[in-house]
């Protein structure tokens, strides 16, 4: 059951539903109350992914090993360890950086590669590999988030770990304990990060979440941390929404009650295809629209929602899981356990973000597929 609750498509549901849950209490003075319309709509999204799971990844993956398999992250680990280090080294590193982040892109094209093979790394440790493997792989990406403040890097490496465990082990009191203890300092760690890029970039403030969250009185009751629970995982929904309802009112026209992005785009190009093949097909970045600008996630459907309405959001969540399908057909068996996880990984995050469409991320899958290519190769 604790399988299926956290891997693909259950896991968006999932999620979804606890944004919705979440948006339904007034903690902001930002955001106005949920129409039941509105919540409609959502469940729609949400009934969609449970009926998928009905059907698709029903069963926990059974996972092969071999000496092969537990010496798979090897190579990840070294490109992604290396590729940075020679990144920094010719560019800096963000943390050391006056300017943090901002317009921090390292080297063309390879830092995409070195991003995803330190994620590959801890995949395939997690999955095939013995703990000492897996401790130097998470310790790896951990510092390389940490140098590039990368919260995002961090988190995801997270995700892969706990679903791979899931997926691989029973589960277990010590197994829960030690999961929620390690979730515990990553969201320790998580904040730290975001505090460091916020007193970087110069407008760290005291009480900050309360600040930007325009948290009101019932928000502050909370405290800080449960209120930066709630934002982050609410803020996205209400984005949700807030683009839902203005493709319904506004079409391809612009509401400019609002912080308003593209409004209006081509969908493959913003929602399907990754975003470095959209770059050089020359297409513009979509932005979608925003109830405040600088709470600008929107969860994963906010393009499609803007572009397409409803009926966009529906076709997004039928193309993902055609894309789950072919893919998993198209990955090796033995490493089925690994497309698995990296899919529920990314699809766990479709909360905030599209993922699926980063180039980092989406090169992920290429390189699953490819290492299940060569491995299957040198077994014949």
């Amino acid at each position: 059951m604790m399988y299926r609750l956290i891997s693909y498509p259950f896991n968006v549901a999932v999620a979804l539903s606890l944004g919705l849950l979440l948006s339904l209490l007034n903690l902001s003075y930002f955001y106005k109350e949920v129409k039941s319309d509105e919540i409609t709509q959502i469940a729609l999204v949400i009934l969609v992914y449970l009926i998928a799971g009905l059907f698709i990844n029903r069963r926990r993956p059974a996972l092969q090993w071999s000496k092969s398999l537990s010496l798979l992250y090897k190579p990840f680990i070294f490109i992604g360890a290396l590729g940075f280090s020679i990144e920094f080294y010719l560019y800096g590193a963000p943390i050391f950086l006056s300017t943090g982040r901002e317009d921090y892109s390292g080297i063309p094209v390879m830092h995409v590669v070195f991003y995803s093979c330190s994620i590959m790394a801890v995949l395939f440790s997690a999955l095939y590999s013995s703990k000492r493997a897996l401790a130097l792989s998470v310790i790896t990406s951990f510092v390389m988030a940490a140098l590039l403040l990368s919260r995002q890097m961090m988190m995801i490496s997270f995700a892969i770990v706990i679903i791979s465990i899931v997926t691989r082990y029973k589960i277990n009191k010590k197994l829960v304990f030690r999961t929620l203890l390690a979730a515990a300092v990553v969201i320790v760690l998580f904040g730290i990060a975001g505090n460091v890029r916020q007193q970087i970039a110069g407008d760290y403030v005291d009480d900050y979440i309360i600040e930007v969250g325009g948290a009101n009185n019932d928000g502050v009751a909370i405290g800080q941390t449960l209120y930066w629970v709630w934002l982050y995982i609410a803020s996205p929904v209400y984005n949700l929404i807030l683009n839902l309802a203005d493709y319904d009112r506004f079409g391809q026209s612009c509401n400019a009650a609002v912080a308003f992005g593209t409004c209006h785009g081509d969908y493959l190009l913003s929602v399907v295809i990754p975003n470095t093949i959209s770059k050089y097909l020359g297409a513009d970045e979509f932005f979608i629209d925003m109830v405040m600008a600088h709470l600008n996630a929107g969860t994963a459907f906010s393009a499609a929602a803007r572009i397409l309405g409803l009926p966009g959001v529906i076709l997004q969540a039928g193309l993902q899981i055609l894309f789950f399908m072919i893919g998993y057909v198209m990955t090796s068996k033995k490493l089925r356990p690994a497309f698995v996880v990296y899919f529920s990984t990314l699809s766990v995050f479709m909360i905030f973000d599209n993922l699926f469409i980063k180039g980092e991320f989406f090169f992920g899958f290429v390189l699953i597929i490819l290492a299940g290519c060569i491995h299957k190769n040198k077994a014949a």
